[in-house]
């Protein structure tokens, strides 16, 4: 016989739960939110900006373990699979300014061992060419007084890798078509730090010392004047 109560009604029939509905409209709820910031979010996965970024990334992490390859083997003294490494490093946009910096004086260096003298003068010659440019704010940041080395564009004439320059340049029998080229740049750009510095390494190579000291006097100018 059923059993009554004031709750049933009547009936021995139970009240339904009510948890069940809730769990719904809770899964329910989650189930929008993630569907709308899906929506939100694949545009912007898709989007020309973050392909740009990561492709760059990629680029750059590969020019930098091919720049690292290239050290190891200098190291080691297999100058020539340090060329051929070096020669696969792009200077584009894939290196930033810091990797450059790296990447020129590790290039030069190899050329000189690999006997490419000319090749060599070229890596060094930008590699001091940036060093010309210490006193612009963005290099300041690294190379201020009492921070990175050099401060001025006047402390590489003590530099090393001038005279490792002027002896690449000797070695591929272009010191005095470079002192040509690099007077007439002078001309074209009277003041320019990067002529007289490396006109300073080239007079004092070629022992024009007056020549040598004029540019060197220029570069402690612009210096001051900056």
């Amino acid at each position: 016989m059923p059993l009554i109560d004031d709750r049933t009604k009547g009936t021995d029939q139970h009240p339904k739960p009510y948890w069940p509905w809730v769990l719904v409209l809770v899964g329910f709820v989650v189930l929008w939110l993630g569907f709308t910031t899906l929506v939100s979010v694949l545009p912007q996965l898709n989007s020309p900006q973050p392909r740009a970024a990561a492709s760059t990334n990629l680029q750059q992490q590969a020019q930098r373990n091919l720049l690292a390859q290239a050290q190891t083997a200098l190291n080691a003294g297999d100058v020539g699979t340090a060329s051929q490494l070096i020669d696969n490093v792009s200077v584009g946009g894939a290196l930033d300014v810091m990797d450059k910096h790296t990447y020129f004086r590790t290039a030069a260096r190899v050329k000189r061992k690999n006997g490419e003298p000319a090749a060599a003068a070229s890596f060094y010659e930008r590699f001091l060419s940036m060093g010309a440019g210490v006193g612009k704010p963005e290099c300041q940041s690294c190379h201020s007084a009492g921070a990175v080395p050099p401060a001025r564009a006047a402390d590489l004439e003590a530099s090393g890798l001038g005279t490792e320059y002027v002896g690449a340049l000797r070695a591929a029998g272009t010191l005095k078509s470079t002192r040509n080229r690099l007077l007439g740049d002078l001309k074209a750009r009277p003041g320019s730090l990067r002529a007289h510095l490396l006109l300073y390494h080239v007079e004092k190579a070629l022992r024009n010392p007056r020549a040598a000291v004029e540019h060197a006097d220029a570069l402690k100018e612009r210096a001051t004047a900056r």
